[in-house]
């Protein structure tokens, strides 16, 4: 969705395979909340020296297209507005986490995820998964995040959003015959600081040897 002016509303929706799905078997979206992001902004563009004046300081960026809705959070609105107090001089941010990306190889080794913020202050985190299905979460409380909260098949086409609230969570490999990659959202609830982690879970069966 994009505000191009004070009169005139763009919305572009998508579904996602689980929103499909829950269309197909006749339930409803009961769609309550919603996000907004400035990820197509580019704030370089704020032309301070504009021949028209201040009122036209923006014009580049208002004239900036708008993004195509892709339904994926890791792509898209990565950078959520947020309301912070007044005298706010840094954007708060997320650290603690060792990489950009964690692998786990052998069931029941856990891997702690334990973030912390920097500009900010917060207690506790939201860690939403866009696929649970591979992985076992525990260290935190389950979150309502508007889906189904059964389990899903390990291998099947319609992936197991799920997520969890605290200061720190622990994730470790549930045994697959294939390598997987999930992603993970960490969002700081006071702050709304946000980081992004990919988890790959190596193949990790053991074959009795021959």
């Amino acid at each position: 969705m994009g505000y191009l002016d004070s009169s005139t509303i763009t919305v572009d929706a998508i579904l996602t395979k689980h929103g499909r799905k829950i269309l197909a078997e006749g339930g409803s979206l009961g769609i309550s909340n919603f996000a907004l992001s400035d990820d197509g902004v580019d704030y370089d563009l704020w032309n301070t020296s504009h021949p028209s004046g201040s009122a036209n300081y923006g014009d580049a960026i208002t004239s900036l297209p708008q993004l195509e809705a892709v339904p994926d959070d890791t792509a898209v609105m990565r950078y959520k507005l947020v309301t912070l107090p007044r005298k706010t001089i840094f954007m708060p941010y997320i650290t603690g986490i060792p990489s950009s990306t964690i692998t786990l190889d052998d069931v029941g080794k856990k891997f702690t995820i334990e973030p912390s913020t920097v500009n900010g202050s917060d207690s506790s985190y939201n860690f939403v998964f866009n696929d649970e299905a591979p992985i076992m979460v525990t260290g935190g409380k389950k979150m309502n995040i508007g889906s189904s909260t059964t389990d899903f098949l390990l291998y099947q086409d319609v992936p197991m959003a799920a997520g969890y609230s605290g200061g720190k969570i622990n994730i470790e490999a549930k045994s697959t015959k294939e390598q997987r990659k999930i992603s993970c959202s960490i969002t700081g609830i006071t702050t709304g600081a946000v980081t992004y982690l990919d988890i790959v879970i190596n193949k990790n069966q053991r074959q009795k040897a021959s």
